[in-house]
């Protein structure tokens, strides 16, 4: 039996022929791919993609933005980093169904451009980029324009062209000028601890990031002089008043929960200071500070009455915890177990903490869930927040913070620890059945005029002031508030403190407190944005384990070709075989 095998020349034109097609088809899809709108992002943190909350508040917005890119003599080296805010610009675009219009410009090469960007602050920048082996200065454009009708910010990278946080970035921008600021109020006045300006002002520390100043309007209420002003914010934070509140301020306080406002409390069972006069004549070198248990004092009688009970202690933790500076401590002197590590049961998902896994929370004190909030009814939400850990105790008596403090843990009662809880529900009035106190009525006092500012007009006659309107009187207090009330309690004021801000380990604190009020403010849809990361975390891997990936590495490669060609070559047998005729 004769036996005949393909001709050579058919089988090289058979490949030819296959070979062009194939990278003709490729080539078709990969034009096609490029008209497409929809775009597939198999990164493994999907940092091409809008997170759903930013997509949300785009979505949603009831003003139009635009958006303008610089983008001129980007070296290759950061070409990826311009590819990835291009994208992203282009996503908010896209997800905005019209309302955020997009356009990227190249002033570097339009001089006439670049003449009249300057007008608009757009100037070349130099952002160190590597060149030839060393790194160097570049001039290049790099900014990204955020305009609606009159407002205009812009972004640019920092030196570093670090881009994580990004999408928060954009989004906060974007949603500052579509949507307006909410007002945020912090508490004065009941003897509050005077620091709490990095959430005020945190660009002034260097740290915009943790400031509550990107989306809100936040400002100060002295509420021992002027209650009323309360009552015209949207999120009012309680910080940590060490003394009796006047029945004013909780009537007006009740009022504002009362009519279903939000508020987050900052309030510690202890009351720390300074040591007075007395005690730093009787006692050689730093100036201690003191922690005394503070029972029925500050806001305690109030939380406890709606179901946060506060205990009149302090949190210690001689395992889990970061080195603290008290207040008015000597420069350097760092003292231990003071600032416990409290783990967050809210990290995940779309949850209030969300990317947040634990909050140092120096000086917290215990807080329990009793009253009406022991067992809530159906139309209550208890959601505990932080928890320290099973190192940690609570100490009830009076402690001096100094060098010579001596700190053991003692046996029996351990935690954990509960030290911040959210809730949402009904909550009965405070003042229920009882009078309205006297002067709780009186209306906000109106700023006087300054004469003798204009000397012409202080020739003029004067014109009789308007009589005013007597105020009217209080109406009762309703007997609860909706149902939708939401209400947080965190024991640890110094979270916010802007002596903690000594470290990077205390940023979780801030970024906690900031997350809590984008949840009080049913702001929560930026809580994934906040949390999102570009960088691809590095773990760690133990030295055995280690040199096992190393040599998978290098054996990986060769055996996968080995074995392809061992494939291919037992394939083009089988085809070569003889064929009988």
């Amino acid at each position: 039996m004769k036996t005949v095998k393909p001709p050579k020349r058919k089988t090289a034109v058979e490949a030819i022929v296959t070979g062009a097609a194939a990278i003709a088809t490729l080539v078709i899809l990969n034009v096609l791919s490029c008209q497409a709108r929809s775009k597939l992002d198999l990164t493994e943190y999907k940092v091409y993609s809008l997170t759903p909350s930013s997509r949300g508040v785009v979505a949603n917005m009831p003003e139009k933005v635009n958006i303008k890119a610089y983008f001129g003599n980007v070296p290759p080296d950061q070409a990826e980093k311009q590819t990835y805010v291009d994208m992203l610009l282009q996503e908010y675009a896209e997800a905005s169904g019209g309302k955020i219009t997009y356009e990227r410009l190249d002033p570097y090469k339009d001089k006439a451009l670049a003449e009249e960007v300057r007008k608009d602050g757009i100037m070349e920048i130099r952002l160190q980029s590597l060149k030839e082996d060393s790194f160097e200065l570049v001039p290049m454009y790099f900014q990204v324009v955020f305009q609606h009708l009159d407002k205009k910010e812009v972004w640019t990278p920092e030196r570093t062209f670090s881009l994580e946080g990004l999408e928060w970035d954009f989004t906060t921008r974007i949603k500052r000028m579509a949507y307006g600021k909410k007002k945020v109020g912090i508490t004065t006045g009941f003897g509050e601890p005077p620091g709490a300006q990095v959430l005020l002002q945190g660009e002034q520390y260097g740290v915009g990031e943790l400031a509550l100043t990107d989306i809100y309007e936040t400002s100060t209420v002295n509420w021992a002089q002027e209650p009323q002003k309360i009552d015209a914010l949207d999120v009012l934070i309680v910080n940590g008043p060490t003394e009796k509140v006047s029945d004013v301020a909780l009537w007006r306080l009740d009022q504002y929960i009362m009519k279903g406002k939000p508020v987050l409390f900052l309030a510690s069972g202890m009351r720390w200071q300074s040591a007075g006069q007395q005690q730093m004549q009787m006692i050689e070198g730093p100036q201690p500070y003191v922690g005394m248990p503070n029972e029925g004092g500050g806001i305690l009688p109030y939380l406890k009455a709606i179901g946060f009970d506060i205990g009149s202690n302090v949190i210690l933790d001689s395992r889990n915890f970061d080195f603290f500076a008290p207040p008015g401590s000597p420069r350097g002197m760092l003292y231990k177990f003071l600032a416990p590590v409290a783990k967050s049961e809210q990290a995940g998902s779309g949850q209030i903490l969300a990317g947040i896994e634990g909050v140092l929370v120096p000086l917290a004190s215990t807080l329990k869930l009793v009253g009406p909030l022991e067992k809530p009814g159906e139309e209550t939400t208890v959601v505990p927040l932080l928890r320290t850990q099973d190192t940690s105790w609570a100490r009830k008596d009076v402690i001096a913070i100094s060098p010579q403090l001596q700190l053991d843990a003692p046996p029996g009662e351990h935690g954990p620890y509960l030290v911040a809880a959210a809730v949402k529900g009904r909550f009965k009035s405070y003042f229920e059945g009882k009078p309205i106190p006297p002067g709780a009525d009186a209306p906000a006092p109106t700023p006087s005029p300054t004469p003798g500012l204009d000397q012409g007009e202080a020739d003029e006659p004067q014109k009789p002031a308007e009589p005013q309107k007597p105020a009217e009187p209080p109406k009762p207090a309703p007997a609860e508030s909706p149902s939708n009330t939401r209400i947080v309690v965190v024991t640890a004021p110094a979270i916010v403190a802007d002596t903690s801000l000594l470290t990077r380990n205390y940023i979780n604190g801030f970024k906690a407190a900031h997350a809590i009020v984008d949840w009080l403010a049913e702001d929560q849809d930026l809580s994934a944005a906040r949390a999102k990361t570009i960088a691809r975390p590095i773990n760690r891997l133990e030295t055995g384990t280690r040199a096992v990936v190393k040599v998978a590495n290098i054996v990986s490669g060769p055996l996968i070709l080995f074995v392809f060609g061992l494939v291919y070559w037992r394939v083009r047998e089988s085809r070569r075989r003889d064929i009988k005729l």
